[in-house]
């Protein structure tokens, strides 16, 4: 199939997935599922204490110095399971910087990755034939795949909420399955359109 049909069916798939994702975190309670603000009172001990911009976990995982002894490390060990166990238990994404709301920048980003993603999505459509019912049920399994081997393991791992977990499951697989289904609707007109030519040939 010619390139610059698949070109083009990914952009389409591309802003129906940056549409979706838009409409869900501004329009629906979706977008903020498992989320909550930190309180104000939190910030001024972050500000003192991180100054990179990492994702710090607690409770920390023990450091020893070169010096340290079996002993001292097996204690220091055992001190860190006893915090884990006990709680709270997490990780903070930190960005000491400022920044713009809805940067521009970040949402060229978004754009971007998104169009890559619709750009693999459509050329297996490509080959696989493209139409509507097909685009639909490749582009949600692609949406699947990707919460099941990366959102799942954040879930599990490190905790995040199930809310969470599941909102990310609706937004990769709604979305995808609405993008892919664009995009084998285009792929599939496309090639109607250059079938009367081909066989004329």
């Amino acid at each position: 199939m010619n390139a610059t049909r698949v070109a083009l069916a990914a952009i389409l798939g591309g802003i129906i997935m940056f549409v979706w994702g838009a409409v869900l975190h501004m329009a629906t309670p979706l977008g903020q599922a498992g989320m909550d603000n930190l309180p104000d009172a939190a910030l001024p001990a972050l500000r003192e204490s991180l100054a990179e911009r990492k994702i710090y976990y607690f409770p920390g995982m023990p450091e020893h110095g070169p010096d340290a002894s079996d002993a001292e490390k097996e204690e220091a060990m055992a001190a860190w399971q006893t915090a884990y166990e006990a709680g709270p238990r997490g990780m903070v994404v930190y960005e000491p910087s400022g920044g713009t709301p809805f940067d521009p920048a970040q949402l060229g980003v978004e754009f971007i990755s998104g169009l890559l993603a619709a750009l693999i999505l459509a050329a297996f459509l490509s080959r696989l034939g493209g139409g509507l019912a097909r685009g639909a049920m490749a582009g949600a399994a692609f949406g699947v795949f990707a919460w099941a081997s990366i959102t799942v393991s954040e879930w599990n791992w490190y905790r995040f909420p199930d809310t969470y977990a599941l909102a990310a499951l609706v937004e990769q697989g709604a979305g995808w399955l609405l993008a892919g289904a664009g995009i084998g609707l285009a792929l599939r007109c496309r090639r109607t359109r250059a079938a009367p030519s081909a066989a004329a040939d």
